[in-house]
């Protein structure tokens, strides 16, 4: 495809940089073996992590006070034996659990994790707007504005003060994220998701 449209203005445009890099992404994580034991352990952590949530949800129990400690433990383990596991190894779910343990932990948590989730990012193995959740999530707990406006206020009505109103939308579209509109739509569907 890349040659096709060397010679073209498309080669300078974005949307479609970012198609071509996905599809690059998407042949890299389907390389990888699938591996059923470690699926089995992450798709148990992240039932635990969402159904945990699911039932502190109503408003007068603070979900955000769950202690995920022994979740982290694990996922640490994990990530040292094996490195970020993608969907091709062990389902979508389960490679989404390694991030939402650290999206749900404590601030020290996060950072120390950061990194780890950005190189994820870097080398394909998850989608690039969950690290946007998480540099929102921890800029919100050190008292910050965020850029992307994915954290939500607790009735998920509107978003949590952000760095650039303005250009609020543009910064989402260059991250592959939606119009802020129709993710404040969408999350009040899904209330729990990141």
């Amino acid at each position: 495809i890349q040659l096709y449209f060397k010679q073209t203005s498309l080669e300078k445009n974005k949307q479609y940089v970012d198609i071509l890099k996905k599809c690059d992404c998407n042949r890299m994580g389907k390389s990888r073996a699938f591996k059923p034991d470690v699926a089995g352990l992450l798709d148990s952590i992240y039932i635990g992590d969402q159904v945990g949530r699911s039932i502190v949800s109503n408003p007068g129990l603070p979900w955000r006070f769950i202690d995920n400690t022994s979740s982290l433990h694990l996922i640490d383990s994990i990530y040292k034996k094996y490195g970020w596991l993608s969907k091709s190894e062990v389902g979508p779910n389960a490679s989404m659990a390694q991030f939402l343990v650290i999206q749900h932990a404590n601030l020290e948590s996060q950072l120390k994790r950061e990194d780890r989730v950005k190189n994820a990012v870097q080398n394909c193995l998850i989608q690039p707007d969950v690290y946007a959740f998480l540099l929102d999530r921890i800029s919100v707990k050190r008292g910050e504005k965020q850029l992307y406006g994915t954290q939500l206020t607790p009735d998920s009505l509107t978003y949590l003060p952000v760095k650039d109103e303005k250009n609020l939308n543009q910064i989402r579209l260059d991250f592959g994220l939606l119009p802020i509109e129709k993710y404040l739509k969408a999350s009040n569907c899904n209330k729990e998701m990141y």
